[in-house]
């Protein structure tokens, strides 16, 4: 039985893993390599990791945003409410202490005088300060209208029985000048359900203002519910007057209207760069105190309740308090409301707030909710915002992110490139003065006497290249020696060599030649003597 022969050819698989393992790559090559595995990584995960984490966090950075904002909102109306009832209590303390007065023609002038000027300072807490006579019922004071396009407008305020005149004023002296811009006649039927143009039956206990003023007690104070006047909504503080040195008895007011309020919303929401909507709701009549809404909330001097208003934001709101299930199927607004709060209060005490999903149209939503007692009534702080737009905003910044790291990148790495190259050139300087040794080329080596040549501007390389400098002069001494020695030793025999023998040939090139590594054609260096043995 044959046996089996051993393939002449080797395979083709050994012979190219042969051939890779042979190669060696330059050390530019893999430094640049290196470095580009290590910046494309590190940017890449980095980069990918910040989006992943951001994405995993919107959730939780949109409540924090609508809790700020909540809560920016509920310390403003606390502040401003407890500003409002001080402005209102200092106008108290001068009325009662007989500095302000309208006994008179010209103390009642001095007074208004006084108060446009305290309303001036005050403009950032109120926009009007008036008095109402008691028992009349009659109101005259100072307003700023403030206008669609954020303008202020002084006003006056007169009455005269069941009619209330609106003049336009000289902002520096409050006189009142050319016809009324609006004449309001309203004369109800005198009861405290219709009490018309009287004030003092709209701000009674049990008045259509809601301030309840114990009138019967003496001095009292009180917060009104949101109400419709001369084609404005407002939100008012009250407190009942009586002068000590005159026996005369008014009603002082300060007014918030709800574009004053609302304005002061928007300035607090145009810090956050998402689609974001926020309302502060009474849930005794369902009628909004102030809202970043632009939509009408009073048609023909009607307050409109939040499930009328046209927009989807409250209308959504409106659905949810009417069908949420803790509650049961409550079809009164401001039942609900109210147990909204209760609910609110109970389970989500102190700074705690409710946040649930709601879906509008196509859209994702957070609607956050924060319940509190102010001016004499529940409020209900309302902020929504818009999901899908924080998550849209944060794909388009992790897009640009991404750019912004392909750049970082692809500059790190070309960096890294050029230093790469930079280092091996400096080995490469080494690497081609140890060739010229190679090739006894000394001379080219050693450069001139003043040190290195071509010295690297690596300190590590130039060290090693000052040693070898060294190792090459002692090894060029060495050779120049040498070839003395050889030529003393060639002088010599010649001068004592035998008859008929021919000395050995020795080498008779002069030592520079080799320090600069030129070949010379004699014949090698041979033992002496050779020559005889060979005769003999």
């Amino acid at each position: 039985m044959s046996r089996r022969r051993p393939s002449a050819t080797p395979s083709t698989t050994s012979s190219t893993m042969t051939e890779v393992l042979k190669y060696r790559p330059k050390l530019f090559m893999i430094m640049a390599a290196f470095i580009c595995v290590c910046a494309v990584t590190v940017g890449v995960l980095g980069w990918q990791l910040t989006m992943a984490a951001g994405k995993e966090n919107v959730a939780s950075l949109i409540e924090e945003i609508e809790f700020l904002v909540s809560t920016q909102v509920s310390v403003f109306i606390s502040n401003s409410a407890q500003t409002l009832g001080h402005i209102t209590s200092i106008q108290d303390s001068m009325f009662t202490t007989d500095v302000w007065s309208f006994a008179t023609p010209e103390r009642t002038q001095a007074t208004f005088r006084a108060m446009l000027y305290e309303l001036k300072g005050l403009k950032q807490f109120t926009t009007s300060m008036y008095m109402s006579t008691y028992p009349e019922g009659l109101q005259f004071g100072y307003n700023y209208k403030i206008a669609s396009n954020g303008s202020e407008q002084l006003q006056w305020w007169n009455q005269t029985g069941l009619t209330f005149y609106t003049y336009l004023c000289d902002e520096k002296t409050g006189v009142p000048y050319g016809s009324p811009i609006r004449v309001n006649y309203d004369p109800g039927n005198g009861t405290l359900e219709n009490p018309g143009n009287n004030n003092t039956l709209a701000t009674a206990v049990g008045g259509t203002q809601g301030a309840d003023l114990e009138y019967a007690i003496g001095p009292t104070s009180g917060f009104s519910n949101i109400y419709a006047f001369d084609g404005a909504m407002f939100k008012s503080s009250y407190t009942f007057s009586i002068n000590n040195g005159t026996g005369e008895k008014v009603v002082f007011g300060n007014d918030w209207t709800l574009e004053f309020l609302s304005k002061q919303i928007r300035d607090i929401l145009k810090v956050v760069s998402f689609p974001i909507f926020a309302a502060v709701i009474e849930c005794e009549t369902g009628h909004v105190l102030g809202t970043s809404s632009l939509q009408p909330l009073i048609v023909n001097q009607t307050i409109l309740s939040i499930q009328y208003i046209n927009d989807p934001l409250f209308h959504d709101f409106a659905d949810f308090a009417n069908s949420t299930f803790s509650y049961g199927p409550i079809d009164s607004l401001p039942s609900q409301l109210t147990n909204m709060a209760v609910y609110e209060d109970t389970y989500f005490p102190g700074e705690s707030i409710w946040f649930v999903d709601r879906k509008i149209g196509n859209t994702q939503w957070k609607l956050s909710i924060n319940a509190q007692y102010l001016l004499g009534n529940n409020l209900l702080f309302v902020v929504y915002m818009n999901v899908d737009a924080v998550e849209e905003q944060l794909n388009r910044l992790g897009a640009q992110t991404g750019y912004m790291m392909i750049g970082i990148i692809g500059s790190f790495v070309l960096i890294g490139i050029l230093f790469s190259i930079f280092v091996s050139r400096q080995l490469h300087i080494v690497v081609e003065q140890i060739k010229l040794l190679k090739d006894l080329k000394f001379r080219d080596v050693l450069g001139t006497d003043a040190g290195v040549k071509n010295r690297s501007f690596i300190y590590e390389l130039a060290e090693l290249q000052k040693c070898f400098h060294s190792m090459v002069v002692v090894f060029s001494d060495l050779l120049k020696k040498n070839a003395m020695i050889t030529g003393t030793t060639r002088a010599s025999e010649r001068t004592s060599g035998h008859a008929g023998v021919r000395p050995a040939s020795v080498v008779t090139a002069p030592a520079s030649d080799f320090l600069e590594g030129k070949k010379t054609d004699e014949a090698p260096i041979r033992p002496a003597g050779a020559g005889i043995r060979t005769a003999l």
